[in-house]
């Protein structure tokens, strides 16, 4: 017993995130396909109680006929004419009228279950008109109906004098100013709304329902993308954080957005990933609406002050990272002259050094900073872009005396992204530090050359870890 639970337990350490994944969509299909086949079911019971039926009604006037053909022949074979004849025609035809009426609307139902058109008779629908209320009328509380006919084999009636009243000119809407009453005059409190709530910018406002699948990600009132927090009306309706914070109505129904939040598509929409808002700029990640916010703050596609700004605080310059480049051979042309594997060489009056670097599509800013507080050299990398990115690459820093060969110091460290701040970085001794002490053992000349590597990590997520940077003396 203690071994199988040992086993069960060890089957769940080992379940990895794709393996949880693949679990809940199959239990998501095999969900989807019990409720189709339920579906069906239920259609398929439809179908056969509509087959019943009409099956009944056509019995029944077939039964009515013969019996009235034999009374006729019974009638007629002893030469009289029965008194009641002309009485019971009457009700016998309107009898007859009405099962016909109840076979064919059961026809039609079946035949649209079905997916046909009805064969016997058609239903005629009335075509719905849009409403609309000025803005002004809303927020004063006095909206009127508007005088086009909703539906349209109503409108002769409306015109030659007869009142036409439709259930849809009492709006919840058209009433905000004074409550409705009830049939006695009572003032009726499920329908009875604040005169408080503003309208979208729009001012002819039709409430609308999405129109396809992708709108429904969207919110109704706003058509704009879910936020994180996602609230309903008292008729269940959702609407986003915006809509409710500048008091609109609910875009499907009208009716105040109220505080109930709709936790179960919260967490859907959180989970769901989208394209990152400067997809247009070069972004090709795919981020979930949880982490969204997060990503745009640190994204590198997004406009951007010079690096240089943060350290030095003369550069205005804004732009986006396919222009940084340029900017810094246009405007910054004394720190483009480093390179990887290229003997570089500090000198005594020196205190901080940035050297731009650029490695095919990628963007590098290599430090320099001497402390005369600390009494240390601080040195470090730092790629332009997310912190997920720069922990793909690495660097080597390489610190030699060139008179004593033997004499060589090595620092090996994965790169910082540019949205971590420089000053945290040598807070926190996340780079190579040389004490002013250590330091002398390298200067040649009054200068200490040295040397820097980037290389990209294809190695596992262990080997990338920030917390063992390698150091050799």
């Amino acid at each position: 017993m203690g071994s199988e639970q040992s086993t069960s337990r060890r089957s769940r350490e080992n379940l990895t995130k794709d393996d949880v994944k693949n679990l809940f969509d199959e239990q998501k299909r095999q969900y989807i396909l019990r409720l189709k086949a339920q579906q069906m079911k239920d259609q398929q019971k439809a179908e056969q109680a509509a087959r019943e039926a009409v099956q009944r009604a056509m019995e029944k006037m077939r039964q009515e006929k013969v019996i009235e053909e034999s009374t006729s022949k019974l009638n007629q074979s002893a030469g009289q004419q029965p008194a009641t004849a002309s009485r019971e025609a009457v009700p016998r035809e309107m009898e007859r009228t009405r099962q016909e009426n109840v076979i064919n609307e059961s026809t039609s139902k079946l035949n649209q279950s079905t997916g046909q058109q009805p064969a016997i008779a058609t239903c005629l629908q009335r075509e719905p008109r849009p409403y609309s209320f000025s803005q002004n009328d809303i927020h004063i509380g006095i909206a009127q109906p508007t005088r086009t006919c909703i539906y349209g084999n109503l409108e002769t009636a409306s015109s030659s004098g007869i009142p036409a009243t439709t259930p849809r000119q009492q709006s919840p809407l058209t009433t905000l100013g004074n409550p409705p009453t009830g049939p006695f005059g009572i003032p009726d409190a499920t329908n009875s709304y604040q005169s408080t709530i503003r309208t979208p910018e729009s001012s002819n406002f039709v409430p609308q329902r999405p129109a396809n699948e992708k709108d429904e990600l969207n919110c109704p009132t706003c058509k704009q993308s879910y936020t994180v927090a996602i609230y309903q009306c008292f008729k269940g309706h959702s609407s986003c954080s915006n809509c409710k914070s500048r008091r609109f109505p609910c875009g499907i129904c009208g009716c105040p957005i109220g505080d109930m939040r709709n936790i179960s598509l919260e967490s859907f929409i959180a989970e769901s990933k989208v394209a990152c808002p400067n997809s247009n700029d070069g972004c090709r990640l795919y981020i979930k609406m949880a982490d969204l916010e997060i990503h745009g703050k640190e994204c590198p596609f997004s406009e951007m002050l010079c690096p240089l700004a943060a350290i030095f605080g003369q550069c205005q310059w804004r732009g986006k990272l396919p222009q940084i480049s340029k900017h810094f051979n246009d405007v910054h042309p004394s720190h483009c002259n480093a390179d990887v594997d290229t003997e570089m060489f500090l000198t005594r009056c020196e205190t901080q050094m940035v050297h731009y670097v650029a490695l095919g599509t990628f963007n590098f800013l290599f430090h320099v900073k001497v402390s005369e507080c600390d009494r240390k050299i601080y040195m470090t990398a730092q790629l332009i872009g997310t912190k997920q990115s720069a922990s793909k690459w690495s660097y080597e820093i390489h610190i030699y005396n060139k008179s004593q060969a033997r004499r060589k110091y090595q620092y090996v460290d994965v790169c910082h992204s540019n949205k971590t701040p420089l000053s945290e970085i040598f807070a926190e001794e996340k780079c190579a530090i040389l004490p002013f002490s250590y330091a002398e053992n390298f200067f040649n000349r009054d200068c200490i050359n040295y040397k820097f590597f980037i290389k990209k990590d294809f190695g596992s997520k262990s080997s990338r870890s920030r917390s063992a940077p390698r150091r050799r003396c």
